[in-house]
C-alpha cells in the first residue's frame, strides 16, 4: 500500500501520518527501500518535501513482522520536472539487509556487488543493514537494493531478495549480489 500512498498523500486535504505492518522486502515487488531511495528523491524534486520513510522493522514472506512508519505534508503547488537528458552514471548508492540471519551475508553480499561494480565506476557505496531482535520480523532473509545516480540525476535503482519460504533452499548471498548487479546493469543499458 506504500506506492499507493506516496501518490495519494500529498493531495490530501491533511498531512498522513500512516503506520504500515506486514512484508517490507520481498523478490515479488519493489522493496521499501526501493521506494525510499527513488521516489522520495523524485517527489523532492518536484516540490513535495518533508516526505518520509521510516523502516521500524524489516519483515519478509511468508510471515512478514515488518513495519514502517510514512509521512507527507499537504502540497499546494508542483514545480514541472523536465528530463530530456539521462545523462552518465555518476555513483552507485544501496544497501544490503539481512534479518534473521548471520550478518556477514551483508558483507558477502557487498563484496560481490563491489566487485562487480568497481570495475566500471569508483564511486560505489553501500550499507549494510542487520536487523535484529524485534526489529528483524518473523521470517529471515536478506536482499539487496541499488540505486544509479546519473549526471542529470535521473535515479536507475534494482533490487533482490532471497527469504526462505516454502522450505526452499534460499539462495547464496553471492549470487543476490551479482543478481542485482546485472538487473541495475541491464536497466542502465537500456
Amino acid at each position: 500500500y506504500l506506492e499507493v500512498l506516496l501518490m495519494v498523500a500529498p493531495f490530501c486535504k491533511e498531512s498522513i501520518k500512516a503506520r504500515l505492518r506486514g512484508v517490507t522486502n520481498c523478490c515479488d515487488e519493489a522493496s521499501v527501500d526501493y521506494l525510499k531511495q527513488t521516489s522520495l528523491k523524485l517527489m523532492e524534486r518536484a516540490g513535495i518535501d518533508g516526505v518520509d520513510v521510516k523502516i521500524v522493522s524489516r519483515g519478509t514472506k511468508p510471515l512478514g513482522g515488518g513495519e514502517v512508519v510514512f509521512s507527507c505534508p499537504v502540497v499546494q503547488k508542483l514545480k514541472p520536472l523536465h528530463w530530456l537528458d539521462p545523462g552518465l552514471v555518476k555513483k552507485v548508492r544501496g544497501v544490503a539487509c539481512t534479518m534473521r540471519v548471520a550478518p556477514s551475508n551483508a558483507n558477502r553480499m557487498i563484496d560481490e556487488t563491489r566487485g562487480v561494480f568497481n570495475r566500471f565506476i569508483p564511486d560505489v557505496f553501500i550499507v549494510s543493514d542487520h536487523a535484529k531482535g524485534s526489529e528483524s520480523g518473523k521470517s529471515p532473509g536478506y536482499g539487496m537494493c541499488l540505486v544509479a545516480e546519473t549526471t542529470s540525476g535521473s535515479l536507475l535503482a534494482a533490487d533482490t531478495f532471497s527469504s526462505v519460504e516454502g522450505g526452499t533452499r534460499p539462495d547464496p548471498p553471492e549470487d543476490i549480489g551479482k543478481n542485482c548487479c546485472h538487473i541495475l546493469l541491464e536497466e542502465i543499458f537500456r
